[in-house]
């Protein structure tokens, strides 16, 4: 399914990017170290709701045909 690679790419560049911003947090200031939490925030909320919404998509069109 195209809706699981892009949800796929989509968290493997929001690890990325959290780890990294983890990594370098001595070097950033208070408001980028709230930017790194607030989207790892985001990232744990909002990409298992989307994997489920994906699924339970694909289980109501094997449904319907």
């Amino acid at each position: 399914m195209k809706a699981y690679r892009c949800g796929y790419v989509l968290v493997t560049i929001w690890l990325i990017w959290m780890f990294y911003g983890y990594n370098t947090y001595n070097d950033v200031d208070e408001t980028k170290m709230f930017q790194i939490l607030g989207i790892t925030v985001l990232g744990l909320i909002l990409f298992p709701l989307y994997f489920v919404g994906v699924y339970l998509y694909g289980v109501l069109m094997r449904r319907k045909t």
